[in-house]
């Protein structure tokens, strides 16, 4: 059975790097158009040349935390599918497997939102 990103297990280094393209490419699809209008209507103080500098780093600053979440995310997930040694013979344990990787799965995006979170704070991931 495929893992849920729709690579084999053996592919799971081609799933994070997947993940971290992903993850840029949809943060600076969704920010860009956002910073734009945000600049436009909220920073009329600002020159031209100043507004699409902001505009860049908002951007990219997204991007870049987005790219960072999935690909440690895919990576965790990665980490847990080769510790539960997973199986797809038995469909028990291919269930239990699943449910065990959604509910760890939960709590480990929620830590890694605080990571990535502390680390936009701390300037460490710029």
């Amino acid at each position: 059975m495929s893992s849920s990103s729709g690579f084999p297990p053996q592919n799971e280094p081609l799933a994070i790097l997947s993940a971290l393209l992903g993850g840029g490419r949809y943060g600076l699809k969704i920010r860009l158009p956002h910073a734009l209008v945000m600049t436009a209507l909220f920073r009329r103080e600002l020159s031209a040349k100043e507004k699409i500098r902001s505009i860049v780093k908002l951007t990219m600053e997204h991007a870049r935390n987005l790219a960072a979440f999935a690909t440690i995310y895919k990576t965790v997930l990665a980490a847990l599918k080769w510790a539960t040694k997973y199986d797809s013979s038995n469909p028990r344990i291919d269930c239990g497997n699943e449910g065990m990787l959604q509910t760890v799965g939960r709590q480990i995006v929620r830590i890694i939102g605080e990571f990535v979170a502390w680390l936009s704070l701390c300037k460490i991931f710029i």
